[in-house]
């Protein structure tokens, strides 16, 4: 919970530009490994919010930072990660317009990112995106980090976009910021629609006699 990332101004403004206009109340989006992260604060109006992590004890801080009315409408999830396939399987499949992970993948080795990228393409709705950070190994920063055993993963840029692209993902945007900072978009080809017309709230009552 403890790991964090440099960022640099530039790209963290990128980044809040993306969260803002992903979090749409018209679709339901999914962030997978929260921890402590302040970027999810940008991403509860979507309806519903899934959170996933592999551990109970990873999401309860999240969890406990939303009030309580707030907290009975986020979904959480977890995810076994021994499995080799079906790690996502619980979730909707078809649904997500946005799927965000943020320092999640920068400690899976590339047989694990690429086991989620098929995955994650099996929840998303034509035109869903999916951003994630990892540790872009065609730099030379991403390589010093698994040599000095930062517990950083080896997974080139141009591999994981080959591994994307060979699944069907379209690359909207690749991000290479300053140390640490590097990530991925990619979205599912399509438009992106919903059919609600206005967001209900709403609560079932006793039908008098």
């Amino acid at each position: 919970l403890q790991r964090s990332l440099a960022m640099d101004p530039q790209s963290q403004e990128l980044l809040t530009g993306h969260l803002l206009r992903a979090g749409d109340w018209r679709y339901p989006g999914l962030v997978i490994g929260p921890g402590l992260s302040p970027w999810i604060q940008h991403l509860v109006g979507l309806d519903p919010l899934y959170l996933a992590d592999v551990s109970e004890d990873l999401l309860a801080p999240v969890l406990g930072s939303f009030g309580p009315e707030y907290r009975n409408r986020v979904r959480p999830y977890i995810v076994c990660e021994s499995q080799t396939q079906g790690l996502l399987s619980t979730l909707p499949q078809g649904q997500m317009s946005w799927v965000f992970a943020w320092n999640f993948f920068n400690y899976r080795p590339i047989e694990v990112l690429y086991q989620y990228l098929l995955e994650i393409k099996k929840l998303m709705r034509p035109g869903g995106s999916f951003m994630f950070t990892f540790n872009d190994c065609d730099r030379a920063h991403g390589v010093a980090l698994v040599e000095q055993n930062n517990y950083q993963c080896y997974t080139p840029g141009r591999t994981v976009i080959q591994l994307a692209n060979a699944l069907g993902w379209q690359v909207r945007e690749r991000h290479q910021g300053v140390n640490d900072c590097a990530w991925l978009v990619l979205t599912v080809p399509g438009e992106l629609s919903s059919q609600r017309g206005a967001q209900c709230l709403a609560k079932i009552v006793a039908k008098s006699k």
